[in-house]
C-alpha cells in the first residue's frame, strides 16, 4: 500500500490553518476600524489558499504511475 496521498493531505491541512489565522486577523480590532490588512494578514491568505490548492491537488491526483 502505498501513501502518497499523506504530504498532499498535510499540506491541505496546514493551508487551513494558515487560512484560519487569516480569518481570525482579520476581525482584530485595528483592522475592522481601519478596514486595510496587514501584510501578515495578507501573505496568511495568499500562502493558505496556495497551499490548499497545492495539498488538495497533489493527495487527490497524487502519482498516477
Amino acid at each position: 500500500m502505498q501513501m502518497t496521498g499523506i504530504p498532499g493531505a498535510a499540506i491541505f491541512v496546514a493551508g487551513a490553518v494558515l487560512l484560519g489565522f487569516a480569518y481570525n486577523a482579520t476581525h482584530a480590532p485595528l483592522e475592522e476600524y481601519t478596514s486595510h490588512y496587514s501584510n501578515e494578514t495578507m501573505w496568511f491568505y495568499t500562502i493558505g489558499i496556495a497551499a490548499v490548492i497545492w495539498g488538495g491537488l497533489r493527495s487527490t491526483l497524487g502519482n498516477q504511475d
